[in-house]
């Protein structure tokens, strides 16, 4: 079965978003779940005609989109970006886009960059400190802080342990599932030996 585009819209001023489909009830139902509402809350599912020839990317350009009259998000500050304000803009909205993503001008997508780079050396530097402290540590994810200290933590999966223990950076405590309380011990006698 061939894929067609489908335009499906939350209610008449709300979300909507473009979805590739066999027939328009999965259209309807993949929408729903895209904008995060239940089946019932989609105010319409219909064909969008000029979408089909996006059917193999999966995913429309944010370019395209607005040329049709559609707005999207900044990938930078998160505002909107659509052609009345391309057109009106006193302010220099001169979009780049990227990929899927669409962003005000060059001084965003710039800024984007940097702070993803800068994210990513964060993310570098915690890990290397969760290893270097916890040696035999496998970190399967970053987190961002919580609690009363907001630095970036990490999920590790160590040695002996059925479970998962998490760390943030600049805590002195982990946090370690109840099953796992004796092997956590055990683990921490085993690094103190070897130190």
């Amino acid at each position: 079965m061939d894929l067609k585009a489908y335009h499906v819209q939350e209610d008449f001023e709300a979300s909507c978003c473009i979805v590739f489909a066999t027939n328009g009830a999965s259209a309807r139902r993949q929408g729903a779940l895209e904008l995060g509402v239940e089946w019932e809350d989609v105010e319409f599912c219909r064909r969008a005609h000029w979408a089909d020839q996006y059917v193999d990317q999966r995913e429309m350009p944010p370019q395209v989109l607005i040329e049709q009259g559609w707005r999207v998000t900044c990938g930078c500050c998160g505002n909107w970006i659509d052609q009345d304000l391309i057109d009106e803009s006193e302010d220099g909205c001169a979009p780049v886009y990227v990929g899927r993503w669409a962003y005000f001008n060059l001084s965003h997508h710039d800024q984007m960059v940097a702070d993803m780079k800068a994210r990513y050396e964060l993310e570098a530097a915690v890990k290397s400190e969760a290893e270097a402290r916890f040696p035999g540590v496998e970190v399967v994810r970053h987190f961002d802080g919580k609690g009363a200290c907001n630095s970036l933590g990490v999920t590790m999966r160590v040695p002996g342990l059925a479970g998962t223990v998490d760390w943030q950076r600049d805590e002195s405590f982990v946090t370690v599932e109840k099953r796992d309380l004796e092997a956590w011990k055990s683990y921490q006698s085993r690094i103190k030996q070897s130190a």
